[in-house]
């Protein structure tokens, strides 16, 4: 059964990387100034093969900007497969192969991955926001600390809890802001902490705290 799953798999990716760049539905470009700051020309790509429901579909600059309703997304580099199911925004390169239409995506293309920057305070053991793209909900962040029977806890600005400790999953539609912060607990001495983009696999970085 597994093989047969992958050998469809493989045979739905030959003919994606086949068929040319469709765009049949005239795809509408971003004229307002409030949505002009709501993405920047981001660094860091990914290859992926996305396919299933979309709404809210966008262009701006050299990207396509959609939400998912109920889309499954393939990285290939790492390897990942998650399904999207809940508004989340995605940013695509104009160049792709497959098919994109107001309501549904079926293409090989590449993703971008937001940046997000932080400070570390040993001091108070936080790891503050001080920069975030727009639309990076907490739910697709993966925080990893390398210390066993360390905790974290993610907070809004004002001390007001996101997620349970250890845990991002369950913080909803909360967005990544400036301000907001990781407090570390429950352990004594060097604990580093990693930020990955779970959509695309990327990591944002690594801090390290003297807790």
């Amino acid at each position: 059964m597994k093989k047969k799953i992958i050998d469809v798999f493989v045979c739905v990716l030959l003919i994606v990387t086949t068929i040319p760049a469709v765009e049949s539905l005239k795809i509408p470009a971003v004229q307002s100034t409030s949505h002009n700051s709501v993405l920047q020309k981001l660094a860091i790509q990914q290859k992926a093969f996305i396919f299933g429901e979309i709404t809210n579909l966008w262009t701006y600059e050299e990207s396509i900007v959609f939400q998912a309703v109920k889309i499954k997304v393939v990285t290939f580099s790492p390897f990942s497969f998650n399904p999207y199911t809940s508004g989340e925004y995605f940013e695509i390169l104009k160049e792709y192969r497959g098919f994109i239409g107001v309501r549904f995506i079926f293409a090989f293309t590449t993703l971008y991955t937001p940046e997000i920057a932080c400070i570390a305070d040993s001091f108070i053991d936080r790891i503050f926001i001080t920069l975030a793209d727009a639309n990076i909900n907490w739910k697709d962040i993966a925080i990893t600390l390398d210390k066993r029977g360390a905790t974290y806890q993610v907070f809004y600005y004002n001390g007001t809890a996101i997620a349970p400790v250890n845990n991002t999953a369950s913080a909803g539609v909360a967005q990544v802001t400036d301000g907001q912060y990781i407090q570390l607990s429950t352990y004594k001495g060097n604990v580093t902490t990693t930020l990955r983009y779970i959509p695309t696999g990327i990591s944002f970085g690594t801090w390290i705290l003297t807790v």
